[in-house]
C-alpha cells in the first residue's frame, strides 16, 4: 500500500517506506514477504508498507530506492542541511517540489492565477526580503520541458531528421517517375476513356501514400527495436556511477503520439514524394502514348530535368547534413580538451555522511576532518582538501553581495558565484594564483574575513583600481555562520565583508562550455557543519585508490562514503554533445547512402531507356569505355551541381 494520510501529518512519527521495485528485485530477490521488514536509513528505522509497480519510477528519471512521508523529512536530513535548520518549519526552505493534478476542465492558465493568488497571500502574511511572490507551472507529461532558450539546441537535430526525410520523398519521387513512365499507355487509355486528370492524380497519389503508410509501419518497428536494443549498450557507456545505472529509467515505447505523429509523417512523405509523379504522369500525348511509342520528347525532357533536380536536391542536403556532422565533431573535440583552468585528470571527490544522526550536529565535520587527515597518509596521494561544492557539476551556489567600501546597504545587490572551501584546494586541484596568494591554514582556522576570487571578478568589478585590498560584502556567509546578528544585519542588506587578498585563474567550474564570470573563494571555518566534498590527488591513476579511499572511511566506521573521479563530472557534460554528434553522424552517412542510393536509381533508369542508342554506338565503332564516360559524365555533372 502507500502512504496512509495520517502517517503524514506528524513529523516524526511514522517512519514507513515504499520500496521502489527495482530496489526490491535487486536487494530483496523479490520476496514477496518483504512487506513489514525493517530497513535502517540514517540511524532510523522505516518499516517497508509497499512496493511500487514495475513501470512506476516517480518524477524524475532516475527512481529512487524508497519514498518516505514528507514529515520524515528533518530525521533523514541533519539539522542545518541546505542552510536550514528545519525544513518543516522554516519558511525559507524552498528545497522541495509541489506537484498537483489539475482537475478535470480547469485550465492551466486558471490554475497559474490561483496559485500566483496564494503567493501573494502568503507573501502579505509572512512578509520577508527575499520572499518569493510567484510560481510557474509546469507540464509533468515529460521530465524535461523544452522552453524558448533549450529549442535551438533541439531544432537542428530535428531539422536533420526531416532532411533524411526529404532525401527519402526524393528518391521514391524518382522511382515513382520511372514507374510512370512505363505506365505511359495504361494512363493514356485511361485518360482516352474518361477518366479525369484529378482522378488519375487521386489514384497515384493513394499508391504513393500506401507506400509511405507502410514504410512509416515498419519505420516504427524497426525504431522500437533498435530503441530496445541500444538503450542497455547506451546506458552502459555513460559515465554514471552503478547505482543511478541501475535506476536509471526512460519509457521508450511508442505511444498514441508516436504512432499519430509517424502517421502523419508518413502521409505527408507520401504526398511530398507522389505528387511530382503524378502531375507528370497525368498529362501525356495521347496519340503516341496509345500508339505504345513512349512519351514525347518534351515530355522525356521534362521528367529528366525533375528527375536530375532531385538528384542534385538529395546531393546538396546530404552534402549540408555531413558538413555539419563535420562541426558538430570537430566542437566535441574542441570541448574534450578545452582548458577549464582546473587539473582534474588525477583528483577523487568523495561525499561524506555519518551512518547515526543523533549526534551528527556535532560529529559530521570532526569525522570529516579526521577521515582528510587518515587520506593524507595513504601512499599515492599528494594533497586532499574539502568544498562545499564539486567543480563540473553544473549550476554553480550564487550569493548576493556588496562593494561599497562602508558597507552600506544597496539598493540593488550584486550577485556573484562562490564556493567555501579548504586552503588547500587550490593546489589539490591545480588552481594557479595569479596575484597576491592563498589564505592560510591559519586564517581558515581563525575564521580570517579574506577571500580569493577569480581574475574575470577583479576585471568586472574593478576594472580600474588594483583587487587586491579591496573588501567585499558576502551574504551567503551570514547565512552559514547562522549567529542572530548577522542574520539581523543581512536582512538590512549589510553583509559580512571580506578582504581580497588573492586573484585566481579564470575557470569553468559549473560548465564546460561556459567560463564563470564571477567568483568568490571563501575559507572553509573547521568545524563547519555544512555538507562538503573531500578532493584527493594522486600520482597515478584515480580509480586506483578508490577502493582506498573507501576503506579509510570504512574503518573509522560511522562513515558512509560516495567517490568517483573528478573528470567523470566533466564526462557527464560532454556526453550530450558525444551524443548530438554522432546521431548527426549517423543522419549525414544514412543520408549519403539515401543520396547514393538515388543516384544508381535514376543512372540506372537512364541507361535502360537509352540502350537502343547505346547499342548504335557500339555498332558505329564506340569502345565500352566511351559509353561509360558518357554516363559517368552526366553523373559526375549531377554531383558537381549539388555540391
Amino acid at each position: 500500500r502507500a502512504f496512509l494520510p495520517e502517517e503524514d501529518q506528524t513529523p516524526g512519527t511514522h517512519p514507513v517506506i515504499v520500496l521502489s521495485h527495482w530496489f526490491w528485485q535487486r536487494h530483496f530477490n523479490a520476496d514477496p514477504n518483504v512487506l513489514g521488514r525493517t530497513l535502517r536509513l540514517r540511524g532510523e528505522t522505516f518499516t517497508v508498507v509497499g512496493v511500487t509497480a514495475r513501470g512506476f519510477i516517480g518524477t524524475t528519471p532516475d527512481a529512487p530506492a524508497g519514498w518516505v512521508p514528507l514529515m520524515m523529512r528533518d530525521q533523514l536530513l541533519p539539522a542545518g542541511f541546505w542552510q536550514h535548520k528545519s525544513w518543516l518549519t522554516d519558511r525559507a526552505a524552498d528545497s522541495f517540489v509541489l506537484l498537483g493534478r489539475l482537475q478535470p476542465g480547469v485550465a492551466r492558465a486558471q490554475a497559474q492565477a490561483d496559485m500566483n493568488l496564494v503567493a501573494q497571500q502568503l507573501a502579505q502574511s509572512y512578509p520577508d526580503k527575499e520572499r518569493k511572490t510567484g510560481v510557474k507551472l509546469t507540464s509533468g507529461m515529460a521530465f524535461i520541458n523544452i522552453n524558448a532558450a533549450e529549442l535551438p539546441f533541439i531544432t537542428p537535430l530535428l531539422l536533420a531528421v526531416g532532411l533524411v526525410l526529404l532525401i527519402a520523398c526524393a528518391n521514391v519521387a524518382n522511382l515513382l517517375l520511372a514507374r510512370a513512365a512505363t505506365r505511359q499507355k495504361e494512363i493514356g487509355v485511361r485518360l482516352a476513356l474518361g477518366a479525369t486528370r484529378g482522378r488519375l492524380i487521386r489514384q497515384l497519389l493513394t499508391e504513393s501514400v500506401l507506400l509511405s503508410v507502410l514504410g512509416g509501419a515498419a519505420g516504427l518497428l524497426l525504431a522500437v527495436w533498435t530503441l530496445g536494443a541500444l538503450y542497455p549498450v547506451v546506458m552502459s557507456a555513460l559515465p554514471l556511477p552503478t547505482g543511478l545505472k541501475e535506476s536509471f529509467t526512460i519509457n521508450l515505447e511508442p505511444d498514441l503520439r508516436i504512432f499519430s505523429f509517424t502517421l502523419l509523417a508518413s502521409f505527408v512523405a507520401g504526398i511530398v514524394a507522389g505528387l511530382a509523379p503524378a502531375l507528370q504522369a497525368t498529362k501525356p500525348d495521347l496519340i503516341s502514348a496509345l500508339k505504345d511509342e513512349g512519351s514525347t520528347l518534351s515530355q522525356h525532357l521534362s521528367q529528366s530535368r525533375l528527375r536530375n533536380a532531385l538528384v542534385v536536391t538529395q546531393v546538396a542536403v546530404c552534402l549540408m547534413l555531413l558538413v555539419g556532422a563535420g562541426l558538430l565533431v570537430r566542437n566535441v573535440r574542441r570541448v574534450q580538451t578545452v582548458d577549464t583552468g582546473l587539473e582534474t585528470q588525477h583528483v577523487l571527490a568523495a561525499a561524506v555522511s555519518l551512518r547515526q544522526t543523533k549526534n551528527e550536529k556535532h560529529d559530521v565535520a570532526e569525522a570529516r576532518r579526521l577521515l582528510v587527515e587518515r587520506l593524507r597518509t595513504v601512499p599515492g596521494v599528494t594533497s586532499v582538501s574539502e568544498a562545499y561544492r564539486q567543480p563540473l557539476t553544473g549550476g554553480p551556489a550564487t550569493t548576493l553581495i556588496t562593494l561599497a567600501a562602508n558597507n552600506a546597504p544597496a539598493a540593488q545587490p550584486l550577485t556573484a558565484n562562490y564556493n567555501v572551501v579548504a586552503p588547500d584546494y587550490f593546489a589539490t586541484l591545480g588552481l594557479r594564483i595569479l596575484r597576491g596568494r592563498a589564505f592560510t591554514k591559519q586564517e581558515a582556522d581563525a575564521g580570517a574575513p579574506v577571500v580569493v576570487i577569480s581574475a574575470a571578478t577583479a576585471h568586472r568589478f574593478w576594472p580600474d583600481a588594483d583587487a587586491i585590498g579591496q573588501r567585499i560584502g558576502i551574504a551567503a556567509m551570514s547565512t552559514a555562520t547562522g549567529d542572530a546578528s548577522a542574520r539581523a544585519t543581512e536582512a538590512a542588506g549589510v553583509f559580512p565583508t571580506f578582504e581580497v587578498i588573492g586573484i585566481a585563474r579564470d575557470t569553468r567550474s559549473s560548465w564546460v562550455w561556459h567560463k564563470d564570470e564571477t567568483y568568490l573563494y571563501v575559507p572553509l571555518k573547521p568545524g563547519d557543519q555544512h555538507d562538503a566534498y573531500i578532493f584527493v590527488r594522486t600520482t597515478g591513476a584515480p580509480r586506483a585508490l578508490i577502493p582506498s579511499v573507501r576503506h579509510e572511511a570504512e574503518v573509522m566506521g560511522d562513515l558512509l562514503i560516495s567517490v568517483r573521479q573528478v573528470d567523470d563530472a566533466l564526462a557527464m557534460q560532454l556526453a550530450p554533445f558525444r551524443a548530438i554528434a554522432l546521431v548527426a553522424g549517423a543522419l549525414g552517412l544514412l543520408a549519403l547512402l539515401l543520396a547514393g542510393i538515388g543516384l544508381y536509381g535514376v543512372m540506372s533508369f537512364v541507361v535502360q531507356q537509352r540502350t537502343r542508342e547505346v547499342g548504335i554506338r557500339i555498332a558505329l565503332g564506340a569502345e565500352a569505355s566511351d559509353v561509360i564516360s558518357l554516363f559517368l559524365r552526366q553523373g559526375l555533372r549531377l554531383i558537381a551541381t549539388g555540391l
